[in-house]
């Protein structure tokens, strides 16, 4: 990401960066079923890059330092949202693992299942 910003930023966020994954669908399913997916949401993850790129939404300058993630598909989209949301900082890339990853499948009640990836070794 950028280096070279005017505003310095009012937040910064310290944590694990991560992508996720949330299907949203009208029930969850009983076991061995499906489900109709009404959307598929792509976000950066987990607590603090969530809240930095909420603020960064309502116009607040942020900034994130976060765990680094793999040199891979999915950390370089990691990069990729942060820098094109205006999130101040610079992600790092390594070769040691794959980029963690979250599903999150979510229904209306807000009740929901999650599946992780972490730390995949190349």
């Amino acid at each position: 990401m950028p280096s070279i910003h005017k505003t310095p930023p009012a937040y910064v966020g310290f944590g694990m960066l991560t992508p996720v994954y949330i299907m949203a669908l009208d029930k969850l399913p009983k076991h061995n079923t499906g489900a109709i997916v009404h959307q598929v949401s792509e976000y950066v993850y987990d607590d603090a890059a969530i809240i930095a790129c909420n603020l960064r939404q309502w116009g607040v300058p942020t900034g994130m330092i976060g765990t680094a993630v793999g040199d891979d598909l999915l950390g370089h989209f990691v990069a990729d949202t942060l820098e094109d949301m205006g999130v101040q900082g610079e992600v790092r890339f390594t070769n040691k693992y794959k980029t963690p990853l979250e599903v999150n499948v979510s229904d209306k009640t807000g009740a929901r299942t999650y599946f992780w990836r972490v730390h995949a070794r190349y």
